[in-house]
């Protein structure tokens, strides 16, 4: 098989797995992905320590899924969204955002217990931000939407999307997943 040949069927795979269905009740694992390809937890973290699952779910647009965080009881909801961040840096803030508009930073959480920042990094090309994990070291690590069958999105902070819900809070970006591009 030639380069070219494989090249187009791998581009025909991501196309058809893209265009496969999502089902209205799967909730999708986000995960940040270190240099040796292990997983790491995304969470929301409360003030008291809790921790929130972050996850993808279908939305009312049927070419994104929704970013949220989870709830302790499985049930609530919180949008999850690009804000101005908090110091000078060239990187936007990940947060959730509670009910009372209480701002819970996103982070990576690795199996030892490490916490690594989940930022939004201004895309230049498409106006959009690529949200990404940033190591201890400053490497940048991918992050990434996975569902029970392990199809793969990409997870990007999108400024406009049509019928968004209103916030009292200044928000520079919506966090969705969506098929890849090839």
């Amino acid at each position: 098989m030639t380069k070219n040949m494989f090249a187009a069927l791998l581009t025909a795979a991501i196309a058809a797995i893209a265009a496969m269905p999502v089902s209205a009740s799967e909730i999708w694992n986000i995960k940040c992905f270190d240099e040796a390809g292990h997983t790491i937890a995304v969470k929301a973290i409360g003030d008291d320590g809790m921790t929130l699952d972050v996850k993808a779910m279908p939305a009312a647009d049927a070419d994104h899924l929704d970013v949220k965080a989870i709830t302790g009881d499985g049930n609530g909801r919180l949008h999850v969204k690009v804000v101005a961040p908090e110091a000078d840096t060239p990187y936007s803030d990940v947060k959730a955002i509670t009910d009372d508009n209480q701002l819970l930073p996103v982070k990576g959480i690795t199996a030892t217990g490490v916490t690594l920042d989940v930022k939004a990094l201004p895309n230049a090309e498409t106006g959009e931000f690529d949200i990404k994990c940033l190591d201890t070291d400053g490497s940048i690590l991918g992050l990434k939407a996975i569902s029970p069958g392990g199809v793969v999105y990409d997870v990007k902070g999108l400024p406009e999307l049509p019928g968004q819900e209103d916030l009292e809070l200044e928000i520079e970006a919506h966090i969705k997943a969506r098929p890849q591009q090839p």
